[in-house]
């Protein structure tokens, strides 16, 4: 039914047009649209477009090697590809493609293919030849490509499908980078396991991978939500830059429910909203924040990922049907608004130009506060290349020029980086309004850089 509704959407946008505009430039923030039930296809178009106008950036689509190929069988994948390229072109999205094989705890194969595992060499062929031919189809459109969805899972429960996986993995990526350079290609990781508890596959596939791609779901084993969810979301992404390295990031999915049988509510749902923009939003290296997803999935929805996870405890039925930020028939939970407001404090964010270009010539460097935006505190890093420095001065003004706190600067040849701590105090102990500063770094009368500062208030 769902790849059905897929090509009705494709056909009769063949022959509609719609009047194109942009107001917010595009952000590395996307929702994935779970559409409520009843929206025609007009409805759906339009929800892009505000999206877009409110600068949601990003699109991932998900599919399994039948699911590919039912669509690629039925003649339809060109214009299943033709739509995806006017989301890009008329509402500027990046688009992610997510081949899961596996996924999770599953690979779900064709007929032709059942009961071969990737131990196999007939089924790692036959992957790999139909993965090159949907790299090939949907090349036009794909900015990011990830094969195996939560892969380490999958291959902590068959390990020794493994080291096949990972060879199939590096000959994909060798085709990538020879034939489309600009496709930034990995696997998709569990962030909570994969990155934080065992890091075994990262490590091994890290050399030929493009990105580091991960999904965030703060749960427990059981699908209920983590008690400390909201307090972990800064410790989590600390972690992810440092997995990651140089590399770009993308966090392909994230989500939480909103149903109390997971220990969570609406309430809880858009605060772990607000909490990932704000640890996220100041930092270039993560180039991509999803979303699962816009509306919650019905009945028979949750009853296919039941089945297709082969897990049937009431904990993950709510989980898998609450992660929407609408209900099913599209009335707006707490989290929705919460989002949109968040499109709003980017742009703010990012609308506002540094007062000073910043220069390290004179050995010095400022480097960016974390986290930022903040709501109680936030760390402020500088290194110092030449120690004779003199007359050194760190300072913070608000949106006015108004100096607002100064702080003494130390620093030794044995400690070249150095941090502040600002707690949202002025110079006399107040606290100062949420809004945007300025912190800057000056020597003398000579040189200063200047770093943007976002202090939140807290709106739950």
């Amino acid at each position: 039914m769902k790849k059905s509704i897929v090509i009705v959407f494709i056909c009769i946008f063949m022959g509609s047009s719609f009047e194109i505009k942009a107001q917010y430039p595009p952000t590395k923030y996307g929702i994935l649209p779970v559409w409520p039930q009843g929206w025609s296809f007009v409805d759906k178009e339009n929800w892009y477009q505000m999206m877009s106008n409110k600068g949601m950036g990003s699109l991932h689509s998900i599919y399994t090697w039948p699911e590919l190929e039912d669509i690629q069988d039925n003649g339809q994948l060109s214009l299943h590809v033709n739509y995806i390229a006017h989301l890009k072109n008329d509402y500027s999205f990046k688009f992610h493609l997510l081949i899961r094989n596996p996924s999770v705890t599953f690979n779900d194969v064709p007929i032709a293919y059942a009961g071969l595992t990737f131990e196999d060499t007939v089924l790692i062929n036959a992957f790999y030849d139909f993965a090159i031919e949907m790299i090939d189809s949907f090349a036009i459109v794909l900015d990011y490509l990830t094969v195996g969805g939560e892969s380490d899972v999958y291959f902590e429960i068959y390990p020794n499908e493994m080291t096949n996986y990972i060879n199939l993995l590096s000959d994909i990526a060798d085709y990538v980078h020879s034939n489309y350079p600009s496709i930034k290609f990995a696997t998709t990781l569990t962030l909570n396991h994969g990155i934080q508890t065992n890091d075994t596959l990262w490590q091994l596939i890290k050399n030929f991978s493009d990105i580091l791609s991960v999904t965030y779901w703060p749960l427990n084993p059981d699908f209920t939500v983590t008690s400390t969810v909201i307090d972990d979301v800064d410790d989590k992404i600390a972690d992810l830059l440092s997995s990651a390295e140089s590399k770009p990031i993308i966090i392909k999915e994230s989500g939480l429910p909103s149903s109390p049988v997971s220990n969570s509510s609406e309430t809880l749902q858009a605060q772990f909203i607000e909490e990932l923009f704000r640890q996220t939003m100041d930092i270039d290296q993560i180039e991509i924040v999803g979303w699962d997803f816009l509306a919650d999935y019905d009945k028979a929805t949750v009853d296919y990922w039941v089945n297709f996870q082969q897990i049937y405890t009431p904990e993950f039925r709510a989980y898998i049907g609450t992660l929407g930020l609408m209900d099913t028939l599209g009335n707006q939970k707490q989290g929705y608004d919460i989002y949109l407001q968040m499109l709003d404090t980017v742009y703010s964010h990012n609308s506002v130009e540094d007062s000073f270009r910043i220069d390290e010539s004179d050995g010095i460097s400022l480097l960016q506060n974390y986290p930022n935006p903040f709501t109680q505190k936030t760390v402020i890093r500088y290194s110092l290349n030449d120690y004779t420095i003199n007359d050194l001065r760190l300072t913070i003004y608000d949106l006015a020029g108004r100096l607002v706190r100064t702080f003494p600067i130390t620093h030794s040849p044995n400690n070249p980086i150095t941090k502040v701590v600002w707690n949202g105090k002025n110079d006399s102990g107040e606290n100062v309004i949420a809004g945007i500063y300025f912190c800057k770094l000056k020597v003398g009368n000579k040189s200063s850089q200047t770093r943007k500062l976002l202090l939140l208030s807290q709106t739950l």
